[in-house]
């Protein structure tokens, strides 16, 4: 059974913290039911949450675009910067709410108790409180984790991946037909059949 909890704005198997975005949801019956709502997939309803693609221990964060990624060595806010743009990111820009939402899923990720976050302004360092999401000023020597942001996969980048989504259908290719999860390998991609 799909499991969707619209106040921690999760979906099982996919992080999320807040729901701006349209996707279209497949599953395998014809309803799909949380506490509050019931979704008729007869009608293929479209729901506001993204299911773009984050490595495992990471979030998606749905007011970016972004996936976050918390990592626990601890290093400069210097480091952290030039650390996160190898990879092709940079460090995580959370507002107030987005903070607090993030901390709830990254946080029992970790024995630390504040992590570097990105600012506006080279001139500033801020980190991020872990267990309540508060946003503070800090001096840029201390060493520290720190959240990197990244570009997350879709479906058009990636297989969709649906290990972790129980009684779902992969999206069907216009060409190729959809695969029922779980599936021991990542849904196959029409290029390959």
């Amino acid at each position: 059974m799909l499991r969707i909890a619209f106040e921690s704005e999760s979906v099982e198997g996919v992080n999320v913290i807040t729901s701006t975005r349209r996707i279209i949801m497949y599953s395998s019956s014809r309803n799909i039911r949380s506490n509050e709502m019931t979704f008729s997939m007869k009608s293929m309803t479209s729901l506001s949450l993204a299911f773009a693609q984050c490595p495992d221990n990471a979030l998606f964060n749905q007011h970016t675009n972004k996936c976050l990624h918390l990592v626990n060595v601890p290093v400069t806010q210097e480091q952290a910067v030039n650390t996160c743009a190898s990879l092709q990111g940079q460090l995580a820009l959370l507002g107030r709410q987005d903070a607090v939402k993030m901390t709830n899923g990254l946080a029992p990720n970790t024995r630390f108790r504040s992590a570097w976050m990105g600012t506006k302004s080279a001139r500033r360092c801020q980190i991020i409180q872990l267990s309540s999401g508060r946003i503070q000023d800090a001096r840029c020597h201390h060493k520290l984790p720190y959240i990197c942001e990244t570009e997350p996969k879709t479906n058009s980048t990636a297989a969709f991946q649906c290990q972790n989504l129980p009684e779902m259908t992969c999206p069907p290719c216009q060409e190729c037909p959809a695969t029922t999860c779980p599936t021991s390998e990542p849904c196959p991609s029409c290029s390959e059949n």
